[in-house]
């Protein structure tokens, strides 16, 4: 379920200002049974990480309950974890409570697989990525490369190959989960020229 106080508008979604003329006033806030919720799901446990999880025939037209979510990457690796191993010891649910793992970065660094260069710094990044374990430990020379490298350039190098200039300074480093999108599928979701450049 859901928690919190949810605000019913029933004219406005809250996401732009509205005067402050009583037009737009809330009508309350929405009841326990309004909010999005699962009981006995099929296999056998709830987890969120503040993923867009609201069910596929959630009302999300009358009852606004968000419109921005986290990155489901932390869902999708507890969802990877419970999957493999359905019962839990006190034991394992406190080791993937602190599981460094990065599900990200094996979608992202499968990207990089058919890449060849001569250059011998990108030659020692890349091999740095490859023999990485995905785990954001401390002291992992690899770990520290992909954060720096997904934080800092990808995005930022992504929105310049397929925006208009005009538009980049807004866009800043886009979304990870759609530039990551553009680069798995770039003949799918790209112009040609665009798609050559990424």
């Amino acid at each position: 379920m859901a928690a919190g106080m949810v605000p019913a508008r029933p004219n406005w979604d809250g996401l732009m200002p509205v005067p402050g003329d009583g037009r737009y006033e809330w009508k309350g806030f929405l009841t326990p049974d309004q909010l999005p919720s699962e009981a006995d799901p099929r296999q056998g446990w709830f987890a969120s990480a503040n993923q867009m999880n609201l069910p596929a025939d959630y009302p999300v037209a009358e009852r606004k309950v968000g419109f921005e979510w986290s990155n489901p990457a932390r869902f999708l690796r507890v969802d990877e974890v419970l999957a493999a191993k359905p019962k839990l010891t006190v034991a394992d649910a406190m080791a993937l409570q602190t599981d460094p793992y990065d599900i990200t970065s094996r979608r992202l660094i499968a990207v990089l697989a058919p890449l060849k260069t001569d250059d011998p710094k990108l030659t020692r990044a890349l091999a740095l990525l490859r023999g990485w374990d995905h785990r954001t430990s401390e002291g992992s020379a690899g770990a520290a490369l992909f954060e720096v490298w997904t934080g800092k350039h990808l995005g930022r190098a992504v929105v310049a190959a397929t925006t208009p200039k005009d538009v980049q300074g807004v866009i800043g480093n886009g979304d990870l989960a759609a530039v990551m999108e553009l680069l798995e599928n770039p003949d799918a979701t790209l112009p040609a020229e665009a798609a050559t450049r990424c």
